[in-house]
């Protein structure tokens, strides 16, 4: 068997602790990797989350809480050749479903590796966070010149100063520059 040139791949992420890898984890798995949808590959790839990163308190960064106390950030795909881009539809929504039992599992999402289009993301991305998050957000940046698909503020929800219009092709650098102003000023994001 040649690999493809070319594989479109829909990726989907859960934070999970030693514990959320039940028999009913292993049985979810084993059956995708064995049965995958209609012709598709299906295939995870985990990330140990250890060391250093669960000595920061939870309330301290940005990131979801959930970060800092699981043990692996698990990120899974359904995959298909290029050539059958015709079922793309199909595969996507394949996809969306695995994404969303997988998520039963785990605790939340790590930002960097999500869905394509989260239906949860202010508790999947920030978790409790969020409210605390985009206080500061309103405080720092009041007419959201930082802005990013599905950050925090995104679309301006809760009666903010500006709507979603074109947020997503704004620059995606928001969260990072958050995180860096953070360790500039030397604050504690969440107290």
């Amino acid at each position: 068997m040649v690999d493809e040139e070319y594989t479109w791949l829909y990726t989907f992420n859960t934070l999970m602790s030693a514990d959320d890898f039940t028999d009913d984890w292993v049985d979810f798995v084993t059956d995708q990797m064995i049965n995958p949808p209609a012709d598709t590959m299906f295939g995870c790839t985990g990330t140990l989350i250890g060391g250093k990163v669960k000595e920061i308190g939870k309330r301290d960064t940005s990131v979801h809480p959930a970060f800092r106390s699981t043990d692996m950030s698990l990120t899974c795909y359904v995959a298909w050749p290029y050539e059958m881009r015709h079922q793309d539809d199909r595969n996507v929504n394949a996809a969306k479903i695995l994404g969303q039992r997988l998520q039963k599992y785990g605790r939340g999402v790590y930002v960097n590796e999500p869905a394509a289009d989260p239906t949860n993301w202010k508790t999947d991305f920030w978790g409790d966070n969020y409210n605390k998050l985009y206080e500061i957000k309103n405080k720092w940046d009041p007419e959201s010149k930082f802005q990013c698909r599905y950050c925090v503020g995104y679309g301006r929800e809760e009666g903010g100063s500006k709507e979603s219009g074109g947020a997503e092709q704004k620059t995606c650098l928001a969260f990072w520059m958050f995180c860096a102003m953070s360790v500039i000023l030397g604050l504690t994001v969440l107290p």
